[in-house]
């Protein structure tokens, strides 16, 4: 919510430089790119009461703030200074607006995207951004006089006035109720200093009358001032609170008032303002009708006199009246000045008060208070939160923190926060005014839990879960609906919604079948009519494989020694491929090569000494270690972090399948005194004892997914003396990592990683690059100080003086010095120990820092904290790099219009590599853009493609590539772009008349598989997109696949391709008709007894069919060739229907990526749900594998348990759990899409493939 001040009621507001406009608002949780989450990052939320249509806004700013950190200058004003062009994002608009510059955007009442059933759903488009640069699309620039900006499009703000000292004014939009305030920046709001001490007042569509008559004193109405009540109070005031008072006779719009004092009051350069938190500017009491400041932050001296200075846009000052002097002179010392801000996400969610304390010493605490009558010095209570609300340190000694939901409900409800320390008197900071505060109990909701199996725990914590089967019966209880109407009520498994309920219900009930066996975690969750949200606590289930033994290990020992294991019934035994093992309190030693189908480590440890480890189904961890293990994850296998505690992992995994996080806990390195060795024989090359103490190396060939911690923080109860410190945030370390198949995060969180020195010391200081171009060195340039927190030059001065990220991960770097990504997201970092280890893993993996060759890595709202390589596939989303980029056979693509990627380093693009950006104007927030904070060295291809029905002028440029310096050029751009090549960016100019680069497009679609009789035989389905007519050939080949080694094939297959409109072709047997045609295409049947058709067809959707003549069976294969690959249509959405048996008897689809781009496709594998079309036998729980040219492959089983919100985005999930799909980004190649029924089962399924873009 972090509603601040109401408008009517000019107050002043704090404007902390972290407060990022396109969290505006946004649900506590949201993301930004570059790390960014609500609410630490949220602006800051003024409540538009008592506006009127046609009403203006007027705004008077000061301070300054700094988007690169350190104390912002001196000289810096809310008018900021360079500008930068920023791109739309949560439906906000781009904007080009001065950096460390006051901004502003107008919302309604709702969220600018909002997800109703848990699938994002996105409001109106964003409204084209605004260019307040000299050149821009504004008026007169940031020097306009009066601006009415749209809902969801971003302003600046500055300091409220021309450059002329004219006050400018701003129309509010239809349906604004809120307005947000924040500071600018190109990405990464987290480490931004500086603060802006803003008022905001209505002005009447028609300004009063009379104008107000100039006092003597200037040109506002007269200036009251009193001190502590009165206006000759005793002149003994030393160490006391003053709590000064200033009232207008008449009150105009965008009133401010501040402080000032002197020991020379007759000379007018003394007078300066009050050195408190404010800076000396005063809170507006509505109620009371007068500004009004408590302060313990004066000139400590005698002789000291106080006056008020009364501002308003369009009027002299006014000068108060003197009141003093006051004797304030004292041996005891004062703590320094203290600024409070805090912002908040919801009804009844967490406030989070945020505060810095000048010069703190050792001791020092921080408090939080409340008030409805800010100037009564008695009215301040401490936060009634049963811990007098005290607020957490930070790392950084001057900053703190409190998260809470105990505040009092009310319009005019003001914090404060109180500085105390022993033999100090204590410092009050700036009174924050919220109006429309709502506090209140969220709702109390419960799991229904599902039945239980024998030997069941308590299911409250990963340890000790539920035990049950597949088929599952849970659902959701409100148990105290306080009063309220229950608005929403939903539960979750695994962090993916199941069902909904809303209007009232108070429960609900959910049938869920599952395949997939291990540990899991179920939610539920219930917001009232006030928007507040309670949570239930999570139940942890253990769903049994449905065959096999379970098997716990009771000794410490070799795996492969029975004695060390027991089943159900107490009998030792060894944990076969089928069986379900659990590792609890002992420490398990692998000798040997094995293969696990089910595992779960909820403590002790796994290690290896000779020999590897293979989950063939799941493995699932909530506590314990795996010391140096050789760890492979099948392609049908998932490998889950559920728990809240860090695994320790050391030696290499290889991921085929997939990698999950969803607990609180992450995975890092071993500790070197854990005394393990790594085997001389794997990999090649590397020194025994060479992973101890650091990550393990990754090799992704499938999927790695961050999900959103599936464990909400309670609040301690009852509260402790001293307050716990923040859970510091997930990570996730490694030695290097080779991706090949898919990172992603679930809500992008973050992926960190480094060239293979070491990012982040293991004594957790120091962020040490290798190469030169390092972020940290050790030769005096260190970014990061010994306590690991400060970014300070060894040679003296700060750069940053805050923490990257605090302890409560909303900032970079935490007091361990570990965290990278805030608690809600997950920071992978690369870790080793010394350069020679670095090079001991280049030489023995060829892979060093973050190397992709082949796949996707999406860089949505991800920080990467390396030099990134890309060898191939595609490197997509919007997002950071705290390192050099190089494209040597790769994509860049910042995703759809407007995306944007930083790299805080070098850009290197070789021949082979390619540069995808999209246009849809020249104005910020509807481009493309990579922004390379180092070096350009040019090269390979510039796509540029225009979206969205642009079409530019012959004068229109927009500035794609940005840089500090270049050398080179792209060999080759797209054809309708020409490109020019300025000091500090690429100037792009395209011709509409032009066309885009064709798209990539799926040709030569195939699928193999058995052909049965009747239902059973091969069908294959496609449509043709576009306008034009395609020609195509069809072939339907069988006798010549036992040349390629198939047994058992169709020995003479026959062909009907069926119409759209009910007509049909058919063929048995090539030469018999079209001869002379098929062979044109080169690529006949290469035995006569196969069959093929040729056909120009209109677009629409056909079925091709192939049968055995005579109702024989066999594997047969049917494949559609594209013969006019230049025309507008195209193939897409195929699919093929078929009987799916065992062995080389599965079903084998193959597709073609053709083109110069890659191509977003789903892959789907259908099977249950044919029962609802009247197919019998329908396979039951399909499994699909997507495998590339290289043999690189990705597998899914059951879609739900993987990508289910990408997966759901795209229209057309899977109706059954059961049944499978991949979301992929494709370069140019061929294919492989396999489906097999789950445990060798058979029946008839259907896999297609669906071209998304």
């Amino acid at each position: 919510m972090a509603a601040l001040v109401a408008v009517s009621a000019t107050a002043q507001i704090i404007v902390p430089g972290t407060a990022n406009p396109y969290l505006a608002g946004m649900p506590d949780g949201s993301t930004a790119k570059g790390g960014d989450t609500a609410p630490a990052q949220s602006p800051v939320l003024v409540q538009l009461r008592d506006f009127a249509a046609g009403d203006q806004l007027t705004f008077s700013a000061t301070g300054a703030t700094s988007f690169a950190g350190g104390t912002p200058p001196a000289n810096g004003t809310p008018d900021g200074d360079s500008f930068f062009a920023n791109s739309e994002e949560n439906n906000i608009s781009g904007c080009t607006y001065p950096l460390n510059a006051l901004i502003g955007v107008f919302l309604t009442g709702e969220p600018p995207v909002t997800s109703p059933g848990g699938s994002p759903s996105p409001a109106p488009s964003a409204p084209p951004g605004l260019d307040f640069s000299p050149s821009g699309n504004v008026p007169g620039g940031t020097n306009y006089t009066q601006l009415a900006p749209q809902l969801r499009q971003i302003f600046f703000i500055g300091d409220g006035k021309t450059s002329a000292g004219a006050v400018q004014r701003i129309t509010a939009p239809a349906g604004a109720t809120r307005l947000f305030l924040a500071s600018t920046d190109g990405f990464g709001w987290f480490n931004n200093t500086g603060s802006f001490s803003v008022t905001v007042a209505a002005v009447p569509a028609s300004p009063p009358a009379p104008t107000p008559v100039a006092p003597p004193q200037g040109g506002l109405s007269a200036t009251v001032l009193t001190v502590n009540g009165s206006s000759v109070p005793s002149p003994d005031l030393a160490d006391m609170v003053l709590r000064f008072a200033a009232q207008q006779t008449g009150e105009a719009a965008s009133l401010v008032v501040r402080m000032q004092a002197t020991t020379t009051p007759n000379v007018e350069s003394s007078w300066v303002e009050l050195p408190n938190g404010s800076n000396g500017y005063m809170t507006w009491h509505p109620t009371a009708r007068r500004f009004v400041l408590n302060a313990t932050n004066y000139p400590l001296a005698n002789g000291v006199s106080f006056r008020a200075i009364t501002a308003a846009p369009g009027y002299i000052d006014s000068i108060s009246n003197v009141v003093g002097p006051f004797n304030l002179a004292t041996s005891q010392s004062h703590l320094g000045p203290t600024v409070l801000y805090l912002a908040a996400n919801g009804p009844g969610q967490e406030i989070r008060f945020r505060a810095t304390e000048t010069s703190p010493p050792a001791g020092v605490g921080l408090r939080i208070q409340a008030s409805t009558n800010p100037g009564l010095e008695s009215s301040w209570t401490d936060l009634a939160d049963g811990n007098l609300g005290r607020m957490l340190p930070y790392s950084d000694p001057t900053r703190f923190y409190l998260d809470s939901t105990k505040y009092p409900s009310g319009d005019t409800v003001y914090f404060r926060a109180v500085a105390s320390a022993s033999g100090y008197i204590d410092s009050l900071s700036n009174a924050i005014g919220v109006t429309n505060v709502i506090a209140g109990t969220p709702p109390g909701v419960i799991v229904v839990n599902p039945a239980e199996q024998p030997g069941s725990g308590s299911g409250l914590t990963p340890g000790d879960p539920l035990i049950v089967n597949g088929n599952l019966r849970f659902g959701a209880v409100v148990n105290d609906t306080g009063g309220k109407s229950i608005q929403r009520l939903a539960v979750l498994y695994d962090n993916s919604q199941v069902d909904v309920r809303t209007g009232g219900a108070t429960s609900l009930t959910v049938d869920y079948q599952t395949s997939v066996p291990g540990d899991h975690v179920i939610k539920a969750m219930a917001t009232d009519e006030r928007g507040i949200t309670g949570y239930a606590d999570p139940i942890y289930i253990r769903v049994l494989p449905s065959g096999g033994k379970l098997y716990r290990m009771v000794n410490s020992g070799s795996w492969s020694d029975a004695k060390n294991w027991q089943d159900a019934q107490g009998n030792n035994g060894i944990p076969g491929a089928n069986d379900f093992a659990i590792v609890g309190a002992a420490n398990a030693t692998i000798t040997s090569n094995v293969t696990s189908f089910a595992l779960s480590l909820v403590g002790g440890s796994i290690s290896g000494s000779s020999g590897g480890l293979t989950v063939t189904g799941f493995m699932s961890i909530a506590g314990g270690q795996l010391r140096n293990v050789n760890l492979t994850i099948d392609s049908r296998a998932t490998m889950s972090v559920v728990g809240d505690e860090n695994v320790p992992l050391s030696g290499t995994v290889t991921n085929h399948g997939r990698i999950r996080l969803t607990g609180r806990g992450g995975i890092l390195p071993v500790s070197s005194s854990a005394g393990v060795a790594m085997r001389d024989s794997y990999p090649p090359g590397v020194n025994a004892n060479f992973f101890d103490g650091v990550a393990a190396f990754f090799k992704n060939l499938g999927e790695i997914i961050f999900h959103r911690p599936s464990v909400k923080p309670k609040a301690p109860s009852p509260a402790p003396a001293i307050p716990p410190p923040v859970p510091p945030a997930r990570v996730f370390t490694a030695a290097a990592i080779e991706n090949v198949g898919k990172i992603v995060s679930e809500k992008g969180g973050g992926i960190v990683a480094t060239d293979g020195a070491t990012l982040i010391g293991q004594d957790g200081t120091s962020l040490i690059g290798q190469d030169g171009t390092s972020l940290i060195g050790q030769d005096g340039t260190s970014l990061i100080g010994q306590d690991g927190t400060s970014l300070i030059p060894q040679q003296g001065g700060s750069v940053i003086a805050a923490p990257l990220i605090g302890q409560d991960g909303s900032s970079l770097i935490g007091q361990d010095g570990t965290s990278l990504i805030g608690n809600e997201g997950t920071s992978l970092r690369i870790q080793n120990s010394s350069g020679a280890r670095t090079s001991n893993v280049l030489a023995a993996t060829g892979v060093s820092g973050f190397t992709q060759t082949g796949g996707e890595t999406n860089l949505s709202n991800m920080l990467i904290f390396a030099p990134v390589t890309l060898n191939g596939g595609v490197l997509t989303g919007s997002g950071a790099i705290f390192g050099n980029l190089t494209n040597n056979g790769g994509y860049i693509s910042p995703g759809r219009s407007p995306g944007a990627i930083t790299a805080i380093g070098n850009f290197a693009q070789g021949a082979q590599g390619t540069l995808i950006l999209e246009s849809g104007g020249s104005h910020a927030g509807q481009f493309d853009s990579l922004r390379v904070f180092g070096n350009a060295a040019l090269g390979g291809t510039l796509d540029v493609r225009l979206i969205d029905g642009y079409t530019p002028t012959t004068s229109q440029t927009f500035n794609p590539l940005g840089y500090r310096s270049v050398t080179g050029g792209f060999n080759t751009t797209s054809g309708n772009t020409s490109v020019t090549f300025g000091a500090k960016g690429a100037i792009a100019t395209m011709n509409a008349a032009i066309p885009n680069t064709p798209p990539a497009k799926l040709v030569n679609i195939s699928t193999r598989m058995r052909v049965e009789t009747g239902e059973n035989a091969l069908i294959g389905g496609f449509i043709l997109t576009g306008t034009a007519p395609k020609k195509v050939l069809i072939r339907a080949i069988g006798p010549s696949l036992s040349s390629a080694g198939v047994a058992a094939a169709l020995q003479d297959p026959t062909l009907t391709l069926n119409f759209p409109n009910g007509a049909s072709l058919f063929n048995d047997n090539w030469r018999q008709t079209q001869e002379s045609e098929i062979r044109d295409t080169t690529i006949p049947p290469a035995d006569e007894r196969e069959a093929a058709i040729v056909a120009m067809l209109e677009p629409g959707a056909y079925t091709a069919v192939v049968r055995g003549n005579g109702n024989t069976s066999g594997v047969g294969l049917v494949e559609v060739y594209d013969l006019s690959a230049g025309v507008d249509s195209q193939l897409a959405n195929i699919s093929t229907r078929g009987q799916v048996q065992i062995g080389e008897n599965v079903m084998i689809g193959g597709v073609i990526v053709a083109g110069q781009l890659p191509a977003k496709v789903l892959i789907r594998a259908i099977g249950p749900s044919l029962v609802e079309g009247g197919v019998e036998n329908a396979l039951q729980d399909p499994e699909l594998e997507l495998v590339d040219g290289n043999g690189n492959g990705r597998a899914n089983d059951d879609w739900q348990q993987a990508e289910a919100a990408e997966i759901a985005a795209t229209t057309v999930p899977p109706r059954d759990p059961r049944e499978s799909a991949i979301v992929a980004t494709l370069v140019p190649g061929n294919y492989t899409a396999i489906v097999r029924g789950k445990d060798d089962t058979t029946g008839v399924a259907l896999v297609e493939a669906y071209r998304l873009e």
